[in-house]
């Protein structure tokens, strides 16, 4: 899932900032620097458009951790969440008495993104069975369910998009993956051998 830079609400990220930050100097900084996209939306390609979006979707963070916790069976968790700046993927159990949830964990983000305005990029957001050996991209990354060569088992095969900055990484397993270790990618690779995700960008 993908959600755009540009339809952010300057007054609600004002909001937010300033439960944290009284520093008047500072905020009229960050004033500045979102007035250059317009009357809405912040500029992209620097350093503030990752910033703004984590601070923006921060109470949504919380609310799918507390989903995630609310449905987790000792150390096995039903529902999980993975996001970098405005690139989500939500994992969801495969299990048949889990059917259904991954189009419920799609519809509560798009009600959690209504408030604030955003909305999620259609083209970009998809659900993918990864035990129908489905596929989907994350971080540059194209990742998939695959069966073991020899023995039983399935593991996550992590191939870098062609073009992207990752392709000189290779292609790897999880286990043996160069990504840098608590990366997004890397905890998406610990959920892969669960059913279906749902990948959006705003």
């Amino acid at each position: 899932m993908v959600v755009s830079f540009d339809t952010i609400q300057h007054s609600t990220l004002l909001g937010k900032i300033a439960k944290r930050i009284q520093d008047p100097q500072v905020m009229h900084l960050v004033k500045q620097v979102i007035k250059a996209a317009g009357k809405v939306g912040v500029p992209q390609g620097g350093p503030f458009s990752p910033l703004a979006a984590n601070i923006y979707l921060n109470e949504i963070d919380w609310m799918f951790d507390e989903i995630r916790r609310k449905t987790a069976q000792g150390p096995y968790e039903a529902v999980n969440y993975h996001r970098f700046a405005d690139d989500i993927v939500i994992t969801v159990s495969g299990h048949h008495t889990k059917r259904g949830r991954a189009e419920r964990a799609l519809q509560r983000l798009r009600e959690q993104l209504v408030p604030l305005g955003v909305e999620l990029n259609t083209e970009k957001t998809i659900v993918v069975d990864t035990l129908k050996e489905g596929a989907f991209g994350f971080l540059g990354f194209d990742l998939r369910r695959v069966r073991k060569r020899a023995g039983n088992g399935h593991f996550v095969l992590m191939t870098p998009k062609k073009g992207s900055s990752a392709e000189s990484v290779g292609e790897s397993g999880c286990a043996a993956s160069r990504v840098k270790p608590d990366s997004g990618t890397d905890r998406a690779c610990d959920r892969l051998h669960q059913r279906n995700f749902v990948r959006t960008r705003r």
